[in-house]
C-alpha cells in the first residue's frame, strides 16, 4: 500500500526530494536495493545535501553488499553531520565487512557516546569484539544491547553464540543459558492442530538465511542435488536478503522455492503451515538473522536443527539435533542438547 501510493505521488510531484527518498525506504524495506539505491541517488539529484537520503542510500549499498561505496556514504554525511550517533554505527558495520575492525570499533564506540540508550552500537560494538576474539569484553556488550532492549531476542542470539567461543563458560552453563533464552522468548504453548496430507512424498523444508556464498550453503548444496525426488518433496525457505550465483543453484535443485525475507514471524509460520511441512530443518540455530520464533510457534510437526549452529538452540520445540560421533561424541554430549541427537554414519 505505501508503495502504491508513493508512485502515486510521484507522478504528482516528481521534483520533491523526500518522496523519491521514501519511496526508497519501501524498497529498501522489501531488499529490492537496486531499484532502492536508484531512489536515493533521484532524491540527492533534487537535493545534493539531503543527509537523510544519502545515508539511506548507504544503508541500502552495505546491504546489497557493496560496503566500500557504502562507507563512502557515511563518510560523507559524518562530514556534515558528525554528531550523528546512527551514521556512526552504520559506518562501523560498513568497516567491519572490509576487515577493518580496529576502525569499526572506534565508530561503533563514537556511537554508543552519542547515543548511549541505543542497543544497536553496543551490539554492533558486540560483533566486532567477537571478531577480534575479546571474549570478555564482547559479552559485556551484547549484555548492555540486552538491557537497553530486553526483549530482542536476536541480541540475546548474538550473546549465545559469542558464548560458544568462550573456553573459560562451561558446557553446562551454557545449555542453562540457551534454556534460558527459550524460556523467555519461545514459552510452551498450544500447538495449532496439523492437517498435513501424507500422501506421495515427504515434504521436507529447509530454512535458511544463508542461502547464498557462506558455509552453510557449501554444505546444502549436494544435499538438494541428491535429495530422492519420489521419496521427498523439497521446500527451500530463502531468508537471505541477498543473491548470487550460490543462490541460483541451490534454486535450481529445489522443486519448492520460496523467497521469505521480507516476511514476519506469523506470515512465515502461516506460509510453512499452508505448505503443508512435516519435517521442517532450522540451518542457522542462534546464528545472525534466525528464525527460532518461527520454530518455537511448531511450524512442522518434526523439526530438526542442523548445521548452522555448533550448540543446542535451547528450544523444547526443536525436537532433534542432526549431526555425527566426531561433531557430538555419544555421552556428554547428549547432556548438552535439549534436543535429541540424531547420529548420521
Amino acid at each position: 500500500e505505501a508503495e502504491t501510493a508513493l508512485r502515486k505521488a510521484l507522478s504528482l510531484a516528481p521534483d520533491i526530494p523526500q518522496i523519491h527518498n521514501n519511496y526508497g525506504n519501501v524498497l529498501r524495506g522489501r531488499a529490492a536495493y537496486r531499484e532502492a539505491i536508484a531512489c536515493y541517488q533521484a532524491a540527492l539529484d533534487r537535493r545534493p545535501d539531503y543527509l537523510e537520503a544519502r545515508g539511506n542510500m548507504g544503508v541500502a549499498l552495505q546491504e546489497a553488499g557493496d560496503s566500500a561505496a557504502a562507507i563512502e556514504c557515511f563518510e560523507s554525511v559524518l562530514e556534515n553531520a558528525p554528531e550523528d550517533g546512527a551514521t556512526w554505527t552504520h559506518l562501523g558495520a560498513a568497516l567491519a565487512t572490509e576487515g577493518r575492525l580496529v576502525d569499526a570499533e572506534a565508530a561503533h564506540r563514537k556511537a554508543i557516546a552519542l547515543l548511549p540508550g541505543s542497543p544497536d552500537p553496543h551490539n554492533n560494538l558486540g560483533i566486532v569484539l567477537k571478531d577480534q576474539g575479546r571474549l570478555v569484553e564482547a559479552r559485556d556488550a551484547y549484555q548492555a544491547a540486552l538491557e537497553r532492549d530486553p526483549a530482542d531476542s536476536g541480541l540475546h542470539s548474538n550473546l549465545l553464540m559469542c558464548l560458544c567461543y568462550d573456553p573459560a563458560v562451561t558446557a553446562e552453563e551454557t545449555i542453562e543459558l540457551h534454556r534460558d533464552w527459550a524460556a523467555r522468548y519461545a514459552p510452551l504453548a498450544d500447538v495449532e492442530p496439523f492437517h498435513i496430507d501424507d500422501k506421495g512424498p515427504l515434504r521436507v523444508g529447509y530454512l535458511s538465511p544463508d542461502f547464498r556464498e557462506h558455509s552453510v550453503a557449501y554444505f546444502v548444496d549436494s544435499i538438494f542435488a541428491n535429495h530422492n525426488s519420489a521419496c521427498v518433496s523439497l521446500y527451500a525457505y530463502n531468508d537471505a536478503a541477498d543473491s548470487d550465483e550460490t543462490t541460483a543453484r541451490l534454486r535450481a535443485s529445489t522443486a519448492h522455492w520460496r523467497d521469505v525475507y521480507t516476511d514476519d514471524t506469523e506470515t512465515l509460520y502461516r506460509r510453512i503451515r499452508d505448505d503443508g511441512i512435516q519435517v521442517l530443518i532450522d540451518l542457522a540455530g542462534h546464528t545472525a538473522n534466525n528464525r527460532l520464533p518461527v520454530f518455537a510457534r511448531r511450524a512442522a510437526p518434526v523439526q530438526v536443527t542442523w548445521l548452522g549452529y555448533g550448540m543446542t538452540t535451547g528450544l523444547p520445540q526443536m525436537d532433534y539435533l542432526l549431526s555425527d560421533d566426531w561433531v557430538d561424541p555419544p555421552g556428554p554430549a547428549d547432556d548438552w542438547c535439549t534436543e535429541e541427537i540424531c547420529r548420521l554414519p
